[in-house]
């Protein structure tokens, strides 16, 4: 059966059209998506910005909420009728290769993860069984906004009560960090971004601080709030390298900073060799460190019980033939995190 689904021909040229899946192979997963978040990785796939790809035309999208329809071989992990959320992080499962797609003009690359399609098939290790009660356009952000945002603090930087923590960034990333750093007792979160609206919805979730980047004195303005001696965590994620930057210049001896943006492809940032000599740690995060069996359903519980507001951290929700609309609104910096939700067939 032809399903809907969104395909990148090229930059900037994307087409929502119909497509149709053989049938899950060995290790693959059949799932009707109930909805998917919409992430800075996407633009930068529709823009061109992540170097040359060499698998148009294909499919994408990686954090989404759905159903399983079917599965393959070898499959275990879930059966048809389950809840799960779809994720770009590998998980437990058989790791398979893309399925098989055709569309009006022929074959459609597909990767193990895509989730702009009113139905997928995706490898076993990119689903986690859900369990919660979440609505699906919440639970949509868990595998991806929350695994980064949530994963970086909880995980990465293991932050301590009463610690010192500045998110650079406050887009959908960035406030799953502020909502874990607020959950786990931080002493201070300090919101860092370009626009107001953002710095706003970040002290509403929970930042003690806001800075607007734009006047120019964050280095200043974070060792007023924390003192010289400097942040315990800083995070960007808002793929900028003068924040990036900023984020390991503001931390203290033996601090860590923790770099999650999604910036071009060939991006560059500078790093004073005697910070790093001095114990200022600067590290990357795949995905918060988050392990999907394990950090997925502890998500899922904390924003159940109201630790965590995903619902309300979605600044644009609609139907797939929006999602181009989605991309320009999110490239001009005015989504936290939009969701496309997909009707049923």
């Amino acid at each position: 059966m032809s399903v809907r689904a969104a395909i990148l021909y090229g930059k900037d040229d994307l087409r929502i059209e119909e497509v149709e899946f053989d049938a899950p192979r060995e290790g693959q997963v059949a799932v009707r998506m109930l909805a998917s978040g919409v992430c800075h990785t996407q633009l930068s796939e529709v823009r061109g910005l992540r170097g040359e790809d060499r698998f148009l035309p294909h499919l994408f999208g990686h954090e989404g909420s759905g159903v399983v329809l079917a599965v393959g071989p070898g499959v275990i992990k879930v059966k048809a009728g389950d809840k799960v959320f779809v994720s770009w992080i590998k998980g437990s499962g058989l790791d398979s290769r893309g399925a098989t797609c055709r569309g009006r003009n022929g074959a459609v690359n597909v990767g193990p993860v895509v989730t702009f399609a009113d139905e997928v098939v995706v490898s076993e290790n990119r689903v986690t069984k859900d369990v919660s009660s979440l609505p699906a356009e919440a639970a949509a952000l868990v595998s991806c906004a929350v695994a980064t945002g949530a994963g970086m603090v909880m995980n990465t930087a293991d932050l301590r009560p009463g610690q010192t923590v500045a998110v650079f960034g406050v887009g959908g990333v960035g406030l799953c960090a502020v909502q874990a750093a607020r959950h786990l007792g931080a002493g201070k979160i300090i919101a860092i971004d370009v626009d107001d609206a953002k710095l706003a919805r970040a002290k509403y979730f929970g930042a003690t601080d806001a800075i607007d980047s734009r006047l120019g004195k964050t280095s200043k303005t974070i060792a007023d709030i924390v003192g010289t001696a400097g942040l315990d965590v800083a995070i960007d994620a808002s793929g900028h390298p003068s924040a990036m930057e900023c984020a390991h210049t503001s931390i203290r001896r033996g601090g860590i900073a923790i770099v999650a943006g999604n910036p071009p492809r060939g991006t560059k940032f500078a790093v004073d060799p005697f910070d790093l000599i001095a114990g200022r740690r600067l590290v990357g995060s795949v995905g918060g460190d988050s392990v999907p069996d394990r950090d997925f359903p502890k998500y899922a519980t904390l924003a159940e019980d109201g630790a965590f507001d995903l619902s309300g951290m979605i600044s644009h929700q609609g139907g797939l033939d929006d999602l181009p609309e989605f991309l320009d609104a999110l490239g001009r910096g005015e989504v936290t995190r939009a969701t496309i939700i997909f009707k049923p067939l």
